[in-house]
């Protein structure tokens, strides 16, 4: 008898509904919508400076639920929170987040929001991903890191990166995205704290292997 609640209870928490953006709060949603290099900096408080740190995505690419361990306070125990602004060359709603889900790490109760903003300042212990690209239109995404000045010395790892990674619109699978976007949100947990260090940008490790090397993502 507990198998139609667990299921109802699943398709609750995989469904994604859509977020006014201006009302989004960093502190408490972990994101909000900014529109530019200056204002991210005004919107922080005083010590945040952008990293020599450029991520950009480019073309299809697989949409899978993830926090940026590569980056977050979580995982660096850093003195202040460190945060990812992301900035869209794409007509739509490009990013999905988990409200709140930056406040429970390294668990997430929080269903996935949909949200329309050409950028976005989020905190990097937020649990996130980019929407299915139904339409298979080249989408364009760059990101930033911003941390504060204190916590340099343990983020230098993230210092002289500007990496580009470019999928292919002709071999998106929509069934397999699908699937794997709703597993990566079931098992946050396991592929955030413990798998990523085998899926995370290493094309050669048996787990990249297993989902294929298209599916090893950069978590950054």
């Amino acid at each position: 008898m507990w198998i139609i609640p667990l299921l109802i209870w699943i398709w609750a928490y995989l469904r994604e509904t859509a977020f006014l953006p201006e009302n989004a709060n960093l502190e408490r949603d972990g994101f909000e919508p900014v529109a530019s290099r200056s204002a991210v900096l005004k919107r922080l408080p005083p010590g945040y400076i952008f990293l020599d740190y450029r991520y950009t995505i480019e073309g299809c690419t697989l949409s899978t639920f993830h926090r940026d361990v590569t980056s977050s306070q979580s995982a660096h125990k850093t003195r202040h929170p460190v945060y990812t602004w992301i900035t869209y060359d794409y007509e739509g709603t490009p990013l999905s987040v988990c409200p709140g889900s930056h406040r429970s790490v390294p668990f997430t109760f929080s269903s996935p929001v949909n949200v329309k903003a050409k950028s976005v300042l989020f905190n990097c212990d937020l649990i996130h991903a980019g929407t299915i690209n139904w339409e298979r239109i080249p989408r364009r995404a760059v990101q930033y890191k911003v941390a504060h000045t204190d916590d340099l010395p343990k983020l230098e790892h993230l210092q002289k990166i500007d990496k580009l990674k470019v999928g292919d619109c002709d071999k998106s699978n929509f069934v397999m995205d699908q699937l794997y976007r709703n597993l990566s949100l079931l098992f946050a947990f396991p592929i955030n704290h413990v798998f990523t260090p085998y899926l995370q940008n290493r094309e050669s490790s048996i787990l990249c292997k297993l989902y294929g090397e298209d599916r090893c993502f950069y978590n950054a």
